[in-house]
């Protein structure tokens, strides 16, 4: 009888013990995931960090399109390898539904711009144009998302490699 109340603990322990850490790696994940939005040396990183859970989107020449269900973390959505110092111009709409989105350029020395940043609480009806000012080298687009976003992007720039995200 003894051995069996002793597995019986055993077992109610590692149940215990599994559920508890369980809840600990998901506290982790999700404090790194809210902790990107506000940190430079994060989003300038060459690596990609994010969930995404349904989304729509589409590359046409020059042009990314989405329709993003819920996105949080961050993705590179555009890369240019400049000769020189330039500026583009990049023509967007960027309507946010729940959460907060940003779209930041990384220049070649690691330095993030933001270029636009959205909630719901401010939200765009009409095209807006936003000039990138280039730097010689590679030039990275990063979306950044807080927690629990819903977004529509409808992003143009005329050189430079767009990316779908995820």
């Amino acid at each position: 009888m003894n051995k069996k109340k002793y597995a019986v603990i055993l077992i109610f322990v590692s149940l215990l013990l599994i559920g508890c850490s369980k809840n600990s790696m998901t506290s982790i994940y999700d404090n790194y995931m809210t902790s990107i939005y506000d940190d430079n040396e994060k989003i300038s990183s060459t690596t990609n960090s994010y969930s995404l859970n349904g989304i729509e989107q589409s590359i046409n020449g020059q042009q990314f399109r989405a329709n993003i269900k819920r996105i949080e973390g961050m993705d590179t959505l555009w890369t240019y390898e400049s000769d020189e110092d330039r500026e583009l111009d990049m023509t967007y709409l960027i309507s946010v539904t729940s959460g907060k989105l940003k779209l930041v350029l990384i220049s070649p020395d690691n330095s993030v711009t933001n270029i636009i940043e959205r909630t719901n609480q401010l939200n765009m009806s009409n095209y807006d144009i936003n000039t990138l000012h280039i730097k010689k080298g590679l030039n990275r687009i990063k979306l950044v998302a807080g927690k629990d976003t819903s977004a529509q992007l409808d992003i143009t720039i005329p050189d430079g490699k767009l990316k779908k995200l995820g």
